[in-house]
């Protein structure tokens, strides 16, 4: 292994350690059919069936809000 490899490595447990990341799936009823929207997270602060509110992975704040319910699914990688 290089010492690139091994440094690219402590940074990732680092960041696994002191960051969260959540993946939100939803899935919101269209026109056509189902629609699919993918959120990275590293804040979640509030998950309903009509509302997502968090941050990205960059520090921007994501609301989405719905009058139509959603289903969702909430994956945490770390």
């Amino acid at each position: 292994m290089s010492s690139k490899n091994k440094s690219t490595q402590k940074v990732g447990i680092i960041k696994r350690i002191f960051c969260d990341e959540y993946v939100i799936t939803i899935w919101i009823e269209g026109t056509i059919g189902k629609e699919k929207n993918v959120f990275h997270l590293s804040e979640l602060n509030k998950l309903t069936n009509t509302h997502l509110k968090g941050k990205d992975m960059e520090g921007h704040g994501i609301e989405y809000k719905s009058v139509k319910p959603f289903d969702y699914l909430v994956k945490k990688i770390y």
